[in-house]
């Protein structure tokens, strides 16, 4: 029954994954510039075209930008990108910038090309400045014809990262952000709300807020302090939702860190990273120290996502390479429906101090709350294991199906040989109900398993792992 019951899941996230995947690479393999999609370098020169609403001058350091609520938003911003001197600031007045509805206006997408701060007006919990719409149709040359949301980053040859403060992004299509290429990236104090689902017919229905791929998207990643609001979809619900998504980049310090997340499928998904290319010894991969840091974040994620895509973790971080430590603490984590709390892979995680709790939804409860190892899908390496790793002080509340933390080992994937990792469970895993508490492949070795097992299936050899 157990393995029946994974190979269907496998199969259904391999044919989802094989998708997403086929498009990174696309993503990764295509050289990305200034004149990609009809959106030449300063196309409007060097003139300031609404003196009425920008204040400042090519090459100032701060270019300060009113709302015009119209079309003319997109033009008036896209002169600021272009014209605000590397590492100024784009400072956003009070009001709604608009990129576009596909209504009133036609979606727009933002070229940020050179790192620079831009900053909204915030008053305590109110923020003052928005983003409304915004997500063009880009073709060709990234992946075929997606939509892109209110910005895309393609910086090369700068030094200085893209910031972004106190802003609220709302009704945009896809993503709000897509980094290509930058050297840094900070989101911080925003907003994000009222996804719009507009894909085209017969694609899947990406709704990726934050996106980074390729080696290309390089530096520290950092987004924090923000709430987070997806779902509420007007017709169908997108197949794939996730405020970020880090999917085979190149970054170095990673940082998510005290955001309130609410949506209808993931909410944070770490994978690859500094994979390179190719993969392990990839000189194309970055280098130097590096640390994945999710902490403090608030995720409350029900799995009711589009039909195309089968699997949901509230978070998944996976496959990660030449990485110091992985830092999962003190989340407070509900996951209701299908899906399951967290799915990992890699090396030195520390998973310590998150709170999970499941809840059902429409009668149906997670099937479990850890899955451990995927392997190798579509050519790239998600990880089949997770070793010299700790998983301790977390608690489990609610109730699962099947299995309580399940190591994954599927024919045709890399064997499961988790090894050196202790887990100290507590009391509160079993009381789950899983019909098993602790699902042990038959590769796993040397790993300590403390707390109260419950129902224990243990496929590996005798004595090869302690509990």
């Amino acid at each position: 029954m157990m393995i029946l019951w994974e190979k269907k899941r496998i199969r259904n996230t391999i044919g989802s994954l094989v998708l997403a995947m086929a498009l990174a690479l696309s993503f990764m393999s295509t050289p990305v510039n200034g004149a990609v999609s009809g959106h030449p370098p300063d196309p409007k020169g060097i003139i300031n075209p609404d003196p009425d609403h920008i204040q400042g001058k090519s090459g100032d350091k701060i270019i300060k930008v009113r709302p015009r609520d119209d079309a003319d938003d997109y033009r008036n911003l896209q002169w600021a990108f272009d014209h605000t001197g590397a590492g100024g600031t784009i400072a956003l007045g009070s009001g709604t910038f608009f990129l576009g509805d596909g209504t009133a206006s036609p979606r727009r997408t933002l070229w940020m090309r050179r790192g620079v701060r831009v900053t909204g007006l915030k008053e305590g919990s109110t923020w003052r400045t928005v983003i409304r719409g915004g997500g063009e149709v880009l073709t060709p040359g990234l992946g075929g014809e997606f939509e892109s949301g209110p910005i895309r980053l393609a910086i090369e040859g700068d030094n200085h990262p893209a910031v972004f403060e106190g802003i609220w992004f709302r009704e945009w299509a896809c993503e709000i952000i897509f980094i290509v290429s930058c050297p840094g990236f900070e989101f911080r104090d925003c907003r994000i709300s009222h996804p719009a689902n507009t894909a085209l017919p017969g694609k899947i229905r990406y709704v990726h807020a934050i996106w980074s791929t390729g080696v290309k998207a390089r530096g520290d990643f950092t987004v924090e302090n923000c709430l987070v609001e997806l779902g509420g979809y007007r017709g169908q619900p997108a197949d794939d939702e996730q405020l970020l998504g880090i999917f085979y980049s190149n970054h170095d310090t990673i940082r998510v860190v005290n955001n309130v997340i609410t949506g209808i499928d993931e909410a944070i998904e770490i994978l690859g990273n500094r994979y390179g290319r190719y993969g392990a010894g990839d000189p194309t991969a970055a280098s130097g120290p590096s640390e994945i840091i999710v902490k403090g974040n608030r995720i409350d994620v029900t799995g009711t996502p589009g039909p195309r895509w089968p699997s949901s973790f509230a978070i998944l971080i996976c496959g990660n390479l030449k990485v110091d430590a992985v830092r999962i603490e003190d989340n407070h984590i509900v996951k209701r429906g299908k899906g399951w709390g967290l799915g990992l892979s890699g090396e030195n995680l520390r998973i310590t101090g998150n709170r999970f709790r499941f809840e059902s939804h429409q009668g149906e409860f997670p099937p479990g709350a850890v899955t451990i190892g995927f392997g190798r899908l579509a050519g790239l390496d998600m990880g089949s294991s997770l070793n010299h790793s700790l998983f301790a002080n977390n608690t489990f509340e609610g109730k699962v199906g099947k299995v309580g933390i399940f190591f994954s080992a599927s024919p045709g994937n890399a064997l499961n040989n988790s090894h050196d990792n202790l887990f100290d469970l507590g009391d509160s895993l079993a009381g789950l109900g899983a019909e098993t508490t602790l699902f042990l492949s038959k590769d796993l070795r040397g790993n300590t398993f403390k707390g109260n097992l419950g129902r224990l299936i243990d496929n590996a050899p005798q004595g090869a792992n302690q509990y």
